[in-house]
């Protein structure tokens, strides 16, 4: 990463468990969640795109529990993960990020 400065850290969980993002710039959130695949978290998903992004908007590229520095889920299913992206969204910022990116 060159231009953006990155901020590494834990985000809240309704759970209380630690979860992990980077986050870069400022602006309009945007989201970045990465897929299932073997080594994949927010940062080797993403770390190329990042600097990019972190002109226009507030980046999170985020650990997804399990995976990366973030915590494993007790249980996940399809309502944990709406009700965790409901929670953290809403404990983050007022209205909606820009975008999610897969």
């Amino acid at each position: 990463m060159k231009g953006a400065s990155t901020r590494s850290g834990s985000l809240p969980t309704p759970a209380k468990s630690k979860l992990h993002c980077n986050e870069a710039g400022d602006g309009h959130p945007l989201i970045l969640l990465h897929g299932g695949g073997a080594g994949a978290s927010g940062w080797s998903n993403y770390s190329s795109n990042i600097d990019f992004f972190a002109r226009h908007y507030r980046v999170f590229a985020i650990d997804m529990p399990g995976w990366g520095k973030s915590e494993p889920p007790c249980r996940a299913t399809a309502t944990t993960w709406r009700r965790w992206n409901r929670h953290w969204t809403r404990s983050n910022w007022t209205g909606s990020p820009s975008s999610a990116i897969r």
